[in-house]
């Protein structure tokens, strides 16, 4: 019995001695994984920082333009910037180096080849860098495991641990530049002649001349709006013998980036409707660019010059696009946009035929209307004063609820001066009306949609009748809030408030101004353009020139020599505050998901798109800016600011 106690009592100390070693292994292997890993990161950002570097310093942009010698000296570089890096770490936490750390030039291979350094540590650890073809940096260290009491029974073992970073940059300069451009405050227009509408297109600005009566004298003048220069490679196109009315309509379509006007030829003695293209910057090849509709054989009145106007766009819900031209008589021609000058139908309106509507195939006078919905408006000033009547697009007939034209004889004056605008509801922001604001008499005529009427808007003549000087240009409505009149000789713009039942002020122009009409440029920005082929712009809250404008660029992911593609942070530099007082970014995915929403960043200027799918193509981002102001309200920002944004993608620890 004593025997068999003795025996297991050795048994149990055995157990116990080999426990205690075994116990110290597993907490020398935990040490040493929290060191691995701890290097191979500080290693990574090591390797990263000087591939970056190297890249910055051999003028190109991504690691990939390097050359095979640049990329093996860039690796060597690279290898012994790592090295330094964990050896000045390990070195903080007590661990001292018997062996040089200097690297062997036949350790490095760029990728995707392997680099591999091994170093020593005085208490005989054995150190193991290694940067893969899979761009992995890491870090083994193998030391032979501390024995006390199993020597017994079998040799210590050696405790290896490995720890991991993966290349998320992997040394490639990620560079986005973006330029920002100022808020439109406008330029002096290239060309001859006197345009009227504004019309966006992109970056450029077009407009044709009006009431362009000799032949050879008109022309289409394009500017660019980012420059304040003529369009390039030309920016102004003849007439050739077309002749222009006074108050033109004119409409660009965008999507088939066609320009329409009504026109005169006067070798056909019609009238019609002109096409300029503005991709092959020529008139429309189908019919040399003009389409005849109605008879015209003199011009003898000024200023209407033409005996119609239009085009009056409305898109119907099969076959798209259509384009509305009306005559002084109440006859309708309807035209494909996107079959040139394909018809689509020739009506008389009930205006047609009407006692106050004599034949005036040949003396031209002013039309105008509004579109909204399925429905036309339309204004013709007649002899005895100003005629209303509603047009249904869908149902190609006079409007049910208005079958019957309705004539204001209190509308009488100088032609020129009758301006025809919406009527807005104070509460809702909706048009429910039509109206002419005649700037000569004093005086105003209102129609809502259904034919009622005539009401005036009290108050509304009395605000603007400082316009009132000869002759007046067009109107445009901003958001249902708020009505402009262009003063054009007055050099006046007025301003109506639906909201209020008041005037929001007046806004009087550069000398030489002149303002004709308007369209909107931006959310809050409205762009004109005066007699003085002068553009300029205004905020319609404050009147004063526009000071925000918007950037849309897109960012494309960090690309890694792997040809893994990854998101970040990037930042915005601060010297922007000179001249802009605010800038926020939003960034979305291209199925529309947002990524950043209207961040401020000259409070905060990362952006961090780390949440980014990483299987997007490119994320698109919107910057929206507002301009420090001079004392005078003038904004300070005048000219682009480019901007560099580098996205830098932060390594990530794998093991």
């Amino acid at each position: 019995m004593a025997v068999l106690s003795a025996l297991l009592m050795v048994m149990l100390l055995v157990i116990v001695s080999f426990s205690t070693d075994l116990g110290g292994w597993y907490v020398q292997g935990q040490q040493q994984q929290a060191t691995a890993d701890a290097a191979a990161l500080v290693g990574l950002q090591a390797y990263d920082e000087s591939i970056s570097d190297y890249v910055a310093g051999a003028g190109v942009t991504s690691y990939a333009e390097l050359s095979p010698a640049q990329q093996e000296t860039a690796e060597h570089q690279a290898m012994q910037d790592t090295v330094d890096a964990i050896v000045a770490q390990m070195t903080a936490n007590g661990t001292t180096f018997a062996s040089s750390t200097t690297i062997v030039p036949a350790c490095c291979l760029p990728p995707p080849g392997f680099s591999t350094v091994v170093l020593t540590t005085d208490d005989g650890t054995t150190v193991t860098i290694t940067r893969d073809p899979q761009n992995h940096m890491s870090v083994e260290l193998s030391k032979k495991g501390d024995q006390y009491f199993s020597g017994v029974l079998r040799d210590a073992p050696t405790v290896i641990r490995t720890g991991t970073a993966a290349f998320s940059n992997c040394g490639a300069t990620c560079s986005i530049p973006v330029e920002l451009e100022p808020p439109f405050s406008g330029f002096a227009a290239a060309g001859s002649g006197d345009g009227f509408n504004p019309l966006i297109y992109g970056d450029e600005v077009w407009t044709i001349n009006h009431h362009v009566r000799t032949p050879g004298e008109g022309e289409i003048v394009c500017m660019d709006m980012t420059t304040g220069a003529p369009c390039t490679p030309v920016g102004t196109f003849s007439l050739g013998e077309l002749q222009t009315g006074a108050r033109p309509v004119d409409f660009i379509d965008t999507a088939g980036g066609r320009l329409f006007f009504a026109a005169r030829k006067p070798s056909k003695e019609d009238t019609g409707i002109a096409c300029f293209d503005l991709v092959t910057r020529a008139f429309c090849v189908k019919d040399d660019g003009w389409k005849n509709l109605w008879d015209q054989k003199t011009t003898t009145d000024f200023p209407a010059v033409l005996n119609g106007n239009g085009p009056f766009a409305w898109t119907h819900p099969v076959d798209g696009l259509q384009l509305y031209m009306l005559n002084q008589e109440g006859k309708l021609k309807c035209i494909k946009a996107y079959d040139i000058f394909g018809s689509c139908g020739s009506k008389n309106t009930a205006a047609e035929g009407h006692a106050a509507m004599p034949d005036r195939e040949d003396t031209p006078s002013i039309i105008n209307g509004e579109v909204v919905g399925d429905k036309a408006y339309f204004t013709h000033i007649v002899p005895t004063g100003v005629m209303f009547h509603c047009w249904d697009f869908l149902e190609e007939a006079e409007c049910l609820e208005w079958s019957t034209p309705s004539l204001v004889t209190t509308l009488t004056g100088t032609d020129e001066q009758m301006l025809t605008h919406l009527r807005y509801d104070a509460f809702t922001n909706q048009p429910n009306g039509i109206c002419v604001t005649n700037l000569d008499l004093d005086n105003n005529a209102c129609f809502d949609f259904n034919g009622n009427g005539p009401t005036s808007v009290p108050g509304l003549s009395t605000a603007v009748a400082i316009l009132d000087n000869t002759w007046a240009g067009d109107t445009i409505s901003w958001q249902g809030k708020r009505t402009f009149f262009a003063g054009g000789n007055s050099n006046k713009t007025g301003c109506w408030d639906w909201e209020t039942g008041a005037s929001c002020g007046t806004l009087t122009h550069d000398p030489g101004t002149h303002p004709y009409a308007y369209t909107l440029l931006a959310p809050d920005c409205i762009l004109g353009l005066g007699h003085g082929s002068t553009y300029f712009s205004f905020d319609p809250v404050t009147l004063s020139p526009c000071s925000e404008t918007t950037t849309e660029t897109t960012i494309n992911p960090c690309t890694c020599i792997d040809g893994a593609a990854r998101w970040g942070e990037m930042e915005v530099p601060q010297e922007l505050t000179a001249k802009i007082q605010t800038l926020t970014v939003t960034v979305a995915e291209p199925d529309g998901t947002l990524v950043v929403d209207g961040k401020d960043l000259l409070a905060d200027p990362t952006i961090d798109l780390s949440g980014a799918d990483p299987m997007a193509s490119h994320l698109d981002a919107t910057f929206e800016a507002e301009s420090a102001l001079n004392p005078d309200g003038s904004p300070k920002w005048n000219s682009p600011i480019e901007i560099d944004l580098e996205l830098r993608v932060q390594p990530t620890l794998t093991g």
